[in-house]
């Protein structure tokens, strides 16, 4: 950071504003930012649609799959033969089951963690930029009147 020739507005109550100072060093400030790329904001409909598919993916061995590609008897025998599948499998999925529902609930809670997270940055960006609009305002009022 560079040092400014301006001195803050706390060091000596009675000095006026330097508004050119001011200015200069707002300019130096907003050039710093946009030198630095912001981060991408979230599409949070896409992670939404994203953590709905994966749900619906979560629990195995709820049932046989529909095995639209046999017709017929075959389509019952393919059916049959997963359920035994299944059944026969059902130790090791109940495991993955679990883990699978534990992980969801993770992220749903880190997906409104961060929903919350970036709610309150925003406010307290919208709180913070109204302040510094209304500590300039009561600034320049001061040098008006004493200019007065």
């Amino acid at each position: 950071m560079r040092e400014s020739n301006a001195r803050p507005a706390a060091e000596g109550a009675g000095d006026p504003l330097d508004v050119e100072a001011l200015k200069a060093q707002i300019r130096e400030s907003a050039a710093r930012r946009r030198a630095v790329p912001a981060p991408p904001a979230l599409d949070w409909d896409l992670l939404t649609a994203s953590l709905r598919r994966v749900e619906s993916h979560a629990d195995i061995a709820a049932g046989p799959p529909d095995l639209p590609r046999f017709r017929g008897p075959w389509r019952l025998a393919a059916r049959f033969l997963a359920r035994v599948v299944l059944y026969l499998s059902r130790f090791l999925t109940s495991r993955q089951r679990e883990y699978n529902h534990a992980v969801l609930t993770s992220l749903r809670n880190i997906h409104g963690g961060l929903r919350l997270l970036e709610e309150s940055r925003r406010e307290e960006l919208r709180r913070l930029r109204e302040d510094l609009r209304r500590l300039v305002e009561e600034k320049l009022a001061d040098r008006d009147r004493r200019a007065a």
